[in-house]
Formats: structure tokens, sequence, C-alpha cells
């Protein structure tokens, strides 16, 4: 397949792909019940897991060598989520933009932390969503787009893709673009993604435990 036909399969895929990357945090979107929300977030994850998998280890192939993730990479990644974090908290005060109705606390998913649903959601938010978005994102699109065009413009456009999905205001926007830019170079240098999981799941469990105190 040359390079223009792959350009056209990876648009054609992309869509399916950011839905498996993100359909487990639809918490409360499709039942009102907990024990159907439940059901839906476990086999959803399940099933968006298992496809992502095989996917990453097709794009791979049979010749790749995925490292073990050690201390030194747990430390560096805990370090950056919570440096990105910090980060963010200072900026968004020293220049705030938008209104308050365009931030976290009004989002959909910070609703549903006050009501029955919370536990299924903060799983989704703290667990299973950092994992099939790192499978997908740093995973199948940037090992796609990087195939095509090298490493580093497969890891700003990737960046690029994760924070315009996540847009809400402006200055946590761009803090969020460097942090997809972080763990993809994390994730570089220590040969598995289990680094940038790491990562996207101290990231979202601080934010969530913020947004919830806030609440």
């Amino acid at each position: 397949m040359n390079k223009f036909a792959k350009v056209i399969v990876g648009l054609l895929l992309l869509l399916p792909m950011i839905f498996l990357a993100s359909g487990n945090s639809l918490v409360g979107a499709f039942f009102t019940g907990v024990l159907q929300n439940w059901i839906f977030l476990l086999g959803y994850s399940a099933v968006a897991i298992a496809i992502l998998l095989f996917l990453n280890r097709l794009l791979a192939g049979p010749k790749a060598t995925i490292s073990p993730l050690t201390a030194r990479f747990i430390g560096i990644a805990t370090l950056w989520a919570v440096f990105i974090v910090i980060l963010t908290v200072v900026l968004t005060n020293i220049f705030p933009s938008g209104t308050s109705a365009d931030g976290p606390l009004n989002s959909a998913a910070a609703k549903l932390l006050t009501g029955p649903l919370r536990w299924p959601m903060i799983l989704s938010l703290c667990l299973f969503t950092p994992i099939t978005e790192e499978l997908a994102f740093r995973g199948v699109i940037q090992q796609f787009i990087s195939g095509l065009v090298g490493f580093w413009p497969a890891t700003v456009l990737t960046a690029l893709l994760f924070t315009v999905l996540h847009w809400q205001l402006l200055i946590p926007s761009i803090c969020l673009f460097t942090f997809a830019m972080g763990i993809s170079i994390m994730n570089h240098y220590s040969h598995t993604l289990a680094t940038s999981i790491i990562a996207h799941i101290i990231y979202n469990t601080i934010v969530t435990v913020l947004v919830f105190v806030q609440l």
C-alpha cells in the first residue's frame, strides 16, 4: 500500500479509533441505572483494550521489543503528571481565560461526580479512559502517523489531535498539549506505552480529585 492510500485509510479509521479511545467515558450517556452503567463501562473497556492491544501489536510488527517499565520511568511519569497539573493551576490563575461555564467544573463528567453514577465515572476517568486513550493515541495513531512522516512530526500531530479533542479553555489546553508531547517522548525512551499510561492515570486522578473537592 502506497503512502497516499495509507493516509486515506488512516483518515477513514480515525473516527472509529477516537471512539474506541474515549467511548468508555460516556458513563450516563446511554443508560440511567447504576448497574447498567457498570456493565457498559467494564464491558466496553474490556473490548476496547483488547482491540487496541491487537492493533498496537499489528502495527509494531513481530520484531518490536517492549521494555519493562522501570522505577526510573515511573518516577519521571509521576513527576511529569504532577508538574503539568501544578503548571495548569498556576497559569490559569495568572492568566484566566473564558468563563466559569467553560471550565471543567461544568463539564458533563464533573456533574456525574455528584450523583449515583460517581463511582463508575471515577473509575472511567482515573483508570479505563487513560488506558484506552494511551493505547489509541500514543499507540495506534502515533505509530501509524510515525510510519508515514517519522517520530517527531507524528508526536506533534498526535498531541495536537489529543488536545483538540479535549479542548476546554486556552491555558489548560496548552498545558495538555505539553503533557501529551512529554508522555510521547517518555514512551520513546522507555520503549513502552506503560509510561504514558501511568502518567495519564496520575494526571486524571489528580484532576478528578481537584474537581471533586470543588463541587
